[in-house]
């Protein structure tokens, strides 16, 4: 568990993270302010469905490690299921790794870059929303990897 969370923070980090630190860097709060608004879309309906995704993982990840499977149909159905649910879950996964990097890093190059203009109230709902979605990244991550080797063993 602690190498996923260690390995979760990184990645997030390299895709939502280091783009930020990188367009600063390269470009200054101008830049900063486009590559914000290129990967954090204000589409609520991505949310939700990101959300949905999430949650129909953990039902049918739940589901998949409940229900004995006796039949070889059933066994079939359920590999399918996960199959799709697996690639789903990849891409959903890699959307919420870079909007918790980037929740989580713009506070900190704010606080970095200019201290006497840092307001924590203003930002605080950022830091806990990358919190959470970084708590996401992590069990959508340990699933996969729970999948894949399940899928390995019952080949």
């Amino acid at each position: 568990m602690k190498s996923r969370l260690t390995t979760e923070a990184l990645v997030i980090f390299l895709l939502g993270g280091t783009p930020l630190i990188a367009s600063y860097l390269l470009g200054g709060s101008k830049n900063l302010e486009v590559i914000i608004k290129a990967l954090m879309n204000n589409n609520n309906f991505l949310t939700y469905y990101l959300i949905f995704l999430f949650v129909a993982f953990l039902l049918v990840g739940s589901l998949n490690w409940l229900i004995w499977k006796p039949t070889d149909s059933a066994r079939e159905a359920w590999k399918i299921i996960t199959a799709v649910l697996h690639e789903a879950g990849s891409g959903a996964l890699s959307i919420i790794r870079i909007a918790a990097g980037v929740l989580i890093t713009f506070p900190l190059i704010w606080l970095v870059t200019e201290p006497e203009s840092f307001q924590i109230e203003k930002v605080a709902h950022l830091i806990l929303y990358g919190i959470i979605a970084y708590g996401e990244c992590v069990i959508i991550s340990g699933w996969h990897k729970d999948m894949q080797r399940r899928a390995r063993v019952n080949l």
